[in-house]
């Protein structure tokens, strides 16, 4: 069972490898991978829509002082809906899930869960860490009641979607967008 945001409940550990909520004194490190992995191959509409890139290329200016605001008011349990994941190896962040519970007013709606963001340290990719993220965080949702959980992905992530797919994902949808400012470019290598 994974404890109130912000405590150090282990939900994972094997090897030296430990996944647990995030604590406020890790936020630094979330969003130092959070910015070193959102960019190129991991874009999509998602971050267009958050104000995170406005061209697929650059990252907003203020991003660094947005994201940990944000990782802030989740860690400090002020939105219980919302979990931070970190994986840990010999006390060092080297990798974080982001995700929450999505509730819709309409009666009926099923409760949903959502993956919004998985960043591993680059040197640390391919050992299963994104998988141990995973695995936690869809426990977590199970335990809050959703019935399923959704992850929107960059389309030339690749490596992701490999992942997304061993963990029982199935794409579900494609997402069209086209600029209506000249200025912007669409991303280069779109498959």
């Amino acid at each position: 069972m994974i404890s109130k945001n912000g405590s150090k409940h282990v939900v994972a550990e094997a090897d030296n490898l430990v996944i647990r909520c995030a604590s406020p004194n890790e936020i630094d490190r979330i969003v130092e991978i959070y910015l070193h992995v959102v960019q190129g191959e991991y874009i999509s509409h998602g971050e267009v829509l958050d104000g995170i890139t406005r061209d697929f290329h650059s990252q907003a200016p203020d991003l660094c002082k947005q994201k940990t605001e944000e990782f802030c008011s989740i860690i400090s349990g002020q939105e219980t809906e919302k979990s931070i994941l970190v994986a840990l190896e010999k006390s060092e962040v080297i990798g974080f899930l982001f995700g929450g519970i999505e509730r819709n007013t309409r009666e009926g709606a099923p409760l949903v869960a959502s993956i919004y963001d998985l960043g591993v340290m680059e040197s640390y990719r391919g050992h299963g860490i994104g998988r141990k993220l995973m695995e936690a965080f869809i426990r977590w949702a199970r335990e809050k009641g959703a019935i399923w959980v959704f992850f929107e992905s960059g389309v030339n992530n690749k490596n992701a979607h490999r992942l997304f797919h061993k963990l029982g994902f199935t794409l579900t949808s494609h997402v069209f967008m086209m600029p209506l400012d000249e200025s912007l470019a669409m991303p280069d290598k779109l498959e």
